[in-house]
């Protein structure tokens, strides 16, 4: 977790983009090695791994800062798969949402 000075949780979400799009790399790479479902099944392990692990924290974010998460959610599809992100769905709703109700779940079970 990279948290900056402001609390804005920039540094964060620019360190996980850069590591999401190396991990697509090298998963584009395997693309002639692997078949479809084990392709996808890395692809939606990375997203989930990597986008949704504390994605409450980015609930007071800036929009900058989520279209940031969110351009890796879209780009997954298109680098590996070779298509465009609506022709495959990785069944992921979207971030905005998706960080709207992990908040809510925590403040929900936690209280």
């Amino acid at each position: 977790m990279y948290i900056d000075e402001h609390l804005s949780m920039e540094a964060n979400a620019r360190h996980c983009a850069k590591t999401c799009f190396f991990h697509l790399q090298r998963i584009r790479q395997l693309r002639c090695y692997v078949n479809y479902d084990t392709l996808y099944t890395l692809i939606r392990a990375l997203i989930l791994s990597r986008l949704d692990y504390c994605n409450s924290l980015f609930a007071s974010s800036s929009q900058t800062t989520l279209h940031r998460l969110q351009h890796v959610q879209d780009a997954a599809p298109l680098w590996c798969f070779s298509t465009d992100a609506r022709t495959i769905s990785l069944e992921a709703a979207p971030l905005a949402a998706s960080v709207e109700q992990n908040a809510v779940q925590t403040v929900y079970f936690n209280v």
